[in-house]
This record gives structure tokens, sequence and C-alpha cells, in this order.
């Protein structure tokens, strides 16, 4: 048995775990009620149209192509993936708990395990920014950095998606501001993300996932003025930014 047999076999078990679950979640589904279904219950306005949610198709594929791909890799080239282990499986445990807790409506545990899958994420995202160039395996960005960034990005929303139902749950409305507006400066803080993720890491797809799920907002509230002004403002803000950035590194 090759030395780093076990720990490939437990990351194809953690991403074949978490696939499993979200299509129970989609196809049974869970407690009769499918995610999008929950997520329309709260009167809130942090929340894309139903179509945006097929960036999981992206995610799962994305991450069945990092297990085939860690599974082929050589010792030699193990270190990096070795490193991530332990938050990959974390973040299959809390993506798989949060589902349970979601569909069960047990919601104050829906927003721990959020955070708890988010920090994963973030370890994740650490882990391979801080490993030198000869710990990054070849096709390093195509099956490692580009799921994850595309996993964070969405999760990222998904967070701040969670807190403001939680607000609404408990009834909490900081400094009494309309729903419409609490969206637009969560949107607008979504959005500054983006763009620093783009500054600072390169980050397109991050980027790219924070633009789609701002768009599926702006959709699914065409006449909320303030939403489709904040979601216009910010594309724009995140494109210019994008291709000064590209501009720069010529």
């Amino acid at each position: 048995m090759k030395k780093n047999m076990l720990n490939k076999v437990g990351l194809v078990v953690a991403v074949a775990v978490t696939l499993v679950v979200n299509m129970a979640a989609v196809l049974l589904p869970l407690n009769n009620k499918t995610t999008a279904e929950i997520s329309d219950s709260f009167e809130v306005y942090f929340v894309p149209a139903n179509y945006v949610f097929s960036v999981w198709s992206i995610i799962y594929l994305g991450l069945i192509a990092f297990a085939i791909y860690q599974a082929t890799l050589k010792d030699s080239d193990y270190a990096l993936v070795k490193k991530m282990t332990p938050a990959v499986i974390l973040a299959s445990i809390f993506n798989s708990l949060w589902l349970f807790m979601w569909h069960y409506e047990i919601f104050a545990w829906t927003l721990v395990l959020m955070i708890m899958l988010l920090i994963s994420l973030l370890a994740i995202y650490y882990i391979f920014k801080q490993a030198k160039p000869s710990e990054k395996p070849r096709y390093f960005e195509l099956f490692i950095k580009l799921p994850f960034s595309i996993y964070l990005g969405w999760i990222t929303v998904a967070t701040v998606a969670n807190v403001t139902d939680i607000f609404y749950l408990m009834g909490w409305n900081i400094l009494s501001l309309p729903g419409q507006v609490w969206s637009a400066i969560m949107i607008a803080v979504a959005s500054l993300l983006g763009v620093l993720m783009i500054l600072r890491e390169n980050d397109f797809a991050y980027a790219s996932v924070i633009v789609w799920a701002i768009t599926g907002i702006a959709v699914k509230f065409p006449n909320e003025g303030v939403i489709s002004i904040t979601v216009l403002v910010s594309i724009i803000v995140l494109a210019v930014t994008a291709v000064a950035k590209q501009l720069k590194k010529k």
C-alpha cells in the first residue's frame, strides 16, 4: 500500500458523503422540503433567484475533480493535499450536517455549522496560499485552487444569507433599517470581499461567484431600486477592478 493511500481514500469518502447528502436533500427531499423552498419562506431580501443555486453543480464537479486528482498524485507531490485533508474532511461534515439542520428547521444550528464550514474553507485557502511553489503539484490551479475558490465564494454569500435569516427569525433589525437597505449593505460588503480577493489573491473565480449571487438577488427583486442599483454599481466596480488587475500584470 502506498504511503498516502489511507489519506486519499479518506478524501474520496469525504467528498462522496457530501455529494450523497446533497443529492438526498434535492431528490428526496429531506423532510419533504427543498433547500430553496425553505429559503423562500424567509421574508428577507438577501436571497437570490432559485436558478442561482445551480452553482452547487459546479461545486460538486469541482469536488469530484479534486477527489480524483488527489487520488492520482504521486507521494512526492502529495504534501500540500495532505496538509489540507483535515480541513476538507471537516468541511464535508459541516456541509452535510448543515443540510440536515436546515431541512429539519433547526435554524440556530445552521448558523453555527455554516460558520464552521466557512472557517474550514478559509483554512484550506490559507494552507494552499502559504504553500511553497515546490509544494504545489502540477495542475494545482485547476484542480485545487479553482474548486475551493468557487466553494469559498459561494459559502461566503451563504453565510451572509444565513445570518440574515437568523436575524429575521429573532426579530432583530439593527438601526431599524428596511430589509431592502440591509440587503444592499450586505451586497456591498460581499462585493468588497470580491474586490479584495482580486487585488490580494488574483482570485477571479471567487469574485465571479459573488457576481453570480448578487445578480440573482437583483433578478429576484427587480422592483427594489436600492438593490438593483447596488448590484449594478457592485458589478461595475468588480469588473473595473478585474480589468485593472489584468492590465497591471502586463
